[in-house]
């Protein structure tokens, strides 16, 4: 990643990841068969970062873009026809914007608010089918577009952190969020 402080309280970011997996064996039932090929990812975000009322207040505005291929997935239709529980998806991509406000009045309160949009879908896949048919005949697996499950297109969270930093409970700490 690259950072360049544009100011004192002002921060401009930019990052690239790579990631990589292993998926395990073709056949979960044979421990002789090859294995699948790895999952592999590739990330960016750019963002910026601001101080603002001496530095009580911080945030950060970022925009990513994650996109993996060979994603291990389980196929509903292999039971009923004999074959493996396991396919590999050719490709999905999360995007969008992350907002994140941290606020500190004093030494005693912190309180975090964040929101996130994210765009998940399947952008590639094979015609399979029991996990990604191709109902409608048009030569592309008909999940290509769908979003993909457990990932909320928006999320907010909202934090709050009181510590006591005098007397005999000196260091306890109470959160909620």
């Amino acid at each position: 990643g690259v950072n360049y402080a544009v100011t004192r309280d002002w921060t401009a970011y930019a990052l690239y990841s790579a990631s990589f997996r292993g998926n395990g064996r073709s056949d979960s039932r044979d421990p002789q068969s090859s294995f699948l090929a790895p999952e592999e990812g590739v990330g960016f975000e750019v963002g910026t970062k601001v101080s603002l009322i001496d530095r009580k207040l911080t945030g950060t505005v970022a925009l990513f873009e994650v996109t993996k291929k060979n994603i291990r997935r389980v196929d509903s239709g292999a039971i009923v026809e004999g074959r493996n529980g396991v396919v590999l998806s050719d490709g999905e991509q999360s995007k969008g914007v992350e907002l994140d406000l941290l606020y500190t009045p004093n030494r005693n309160l912190t309180a975090v608010l964040a929101y996130a949009h994210t765009d998940a879908k399947i952008t590639k896949d094979v015609i399979n089918p029991g996990a990604s048919p191709d109902l409608d005949r048009d030569g592309k697996a008909d999940t290509i577009g769908l979003r993909l499950k457990g990932v909320a297109p928006n999320a907010v969270s909202l934090w709050l952190k009181y510590e006591l930093t005098a007397g005999p409970l000196n260091g306890l700490v109470a959160g909620t969020g």
